[in-house]
């Protein structure tokens, strides 16, 4: 059962994402190998929870008249 949580959104890149787990991760040991695996095992688990935000229609296909253009 998932506990109940405040769902706040953050429009960040994966780039991002990835650096700042990485920084977090590095505070906790100081060898480099286990904290970019502890940042993998976080990273893992924030894609395997997150809610996706499908995008619009209009947004992944082009119309008509901009198809060609």
């Amino acid at each position: 059962m998932r506990a109940d949580y405040k769902e706040e959104r953050i429009d960040t890149t994966l780039g991002d994402l990835v650096a700042a787990l990485s920084d977090a991760a590095s505070e906790f040991y100081e060898d480099e190998r286990i904290a970019y695996l502890l940042a993998s095992l976080a990273l893992n688990e924030v894609l395997k929870t997150a809610h996706w935000k499908k995008p619009a229609r209009d947004e992944t296909i082009p119309s008509e008249e901009n198809r060609y253009h």
